[in-house]
């Protein structure tokens, strides 16, 4: 769902910015064919399928799944009270390079 309104919000927009790619044949063939069973024009159907398979790859690298006892472990670690680092204090107490 949101993949769609991505999509949609991108296509609606100026279109600007142009792609310039070569492809094999055999892989042109058959993008073009599945464009026209979906009865989109190719432009529409690679940016569709770019922008899907964009949010995928963002979505593996910001979202994760965890068993329930893996996850349960993880909120607790997150909400054990801070621990004091003495290596971390003496780092802070250090002036800045960019000071």
């Amino acid at each position: 769902m949101y993949a769609q309104y991505v999509y949609t919000r991108f296509m609606a927009s100026n279109k600007s910015d142009r792609w310039h790619f070569r492809v094999a044949a055999d892989s042109d063939q058959l993008v073009r064919q599945a464009a026209q069973v979906t009865q989109s024009n190719l432009s529409d159907f690679v940016l569709q399928a770019a922008m899907v398979e964009a949010e995928r790859v963002l979505a593996d690298r910001s979202r994760f799944k965890l068993e329930r006892s893996a996850w349960d472990e993880f909120r607790a670690l997150l909400d054990r009270p801070a621990q004091t680092n003495s290596r971390l204090a003496e780092l802070f107490k250090k002036p800045s390079v960019f000071e």
